[in-house]
C-alpha cells in the first residue's frame, strides 16, 4: 500500500528544482524591464509589449530573441524609425496613395535599448506598395531608395542589405 503522508513535491519545490536547473519560465515582462538574459541562460519569458502582441522570447548567447520571430504588418504613418522586438519584421508601407507622386517617406532602422536590441541575423523587411510614385527610403548602414522590397539584417555591429527584389 502507498504512503499517503508524503504527497511529493509542491508546485513551489518544482518551481524551486528548475530554477536551479537553469530550466523554464523567468516571468513576465515589459520590453522595458527584460532581464539581463546573460543572467538567465536557456530560459524562457513571456513579453507582453512584444511586437505590440505579447510572445515568448529566449535567452541565447547574452541576447533575446522571440520564438515565433516573424511578424507583418501595414504601417500607414509617415517617416519613422523601427524598434526591434516592437516594429513587425515585415513593414508593409500603406498604400499607393500613402507614397504619391512628390512623397518622400524614410524608415530608419532603429537600434533599440535596454536588453531589447537587435542580435547578430534579426532581420527587417521593408516592403514599397506597388504603385506607390514617391521615394521610399531606408536609413541604415547606408541609405538606399527602395523600389520593391528589401531584407536587412543585423551582424551584430550595423545593418547590411542581405535581399531585395520587385514587387509581383
Amino acid at each position: 500500500m502507498a504512503d499517503v503522508s508524503n504527497p511529493g513535491l509542491s508546485a513551489t519545490d518544482v518551481l524551486a528544482l528548475l530554477n536551479s536547473q537553469g530550466l523554464g519560465d523567468v516571468g513576465s515582462f515589459t520590453l522595458a524591464n527584460l532581464p539581463d538574459p546573460a543572467s538567465t541562460p536557456r530560459r524562457t519569458a513571456w513579453v507582453s509589449d512584444l511586437y505590440t502582441v505579447g510572445g515568448r522570447v529566449v535567452s541565447e548567447g547574452g541576447f533575446w530573441k522571440p520564438i515565433r520571430p516573424l511578424v507583418t504588418a501595414s504601417i500607414t504613418v509617415a517617416s519613422m524609425t523601427t524598434t526591434p522586438l516592437v516594429t513587425p519584421t515585415t513593414l508593409l508601407l500603406g498604400n499607393a496613395g500613402l507614397l504619391g507622386l512628390g512623397v518622400t517617406m524614410n524608415v530608419t532602422l532603429g537600434m533599440g535599448s535596454g536588453f531589447a536590441l537587435p542580435y547578430a541575423g534579426y532581420r527587417q523587411r521593408v516592403v514599397k506598395p506597388a504603385g506607390a510614385l514617391g521615394v521610399l527610403n531606408v536609413i541604415g548602414a547606408l541609405t538606399k531608395a527602395l523600389t520593391g522590397w528589401a531584407d536587412y539584417e543585423f551582424d551584430g555591429v550595423a545593418w547590411q542589405q542581405t535581399a531585395s527584389g520587385g514587387l509581383l
